[in-house]
């Protein structure tokens, strides 16, 4: 997660991004946290969105 809006995907094999996906225009200082297949974020825009990690 970047301070810019970004959660990023990291290949673990490789250190390389797997996938990135631009959830927010504000800043990010918030840690994701996992629930199944979501991925739970919280912005500086006082807004928690999840993201669906389903394949």
């Amino acid at each position: 997660m970047g301070v810019n809006g970004l959660l990023m995907g990291i290949e673990l094999s490789t250190g390389k991004c797997a996938d990135a996906y631009h959830f927010s225009i504000d800043c990010v200082y918030s840690t994701p946290a996992v629930y199944q297949d979501l991925v739970i974020l919280g912005g500086q825009d006082g807004i928690v969105r999840e993201i669906s990690v389903k394949e």
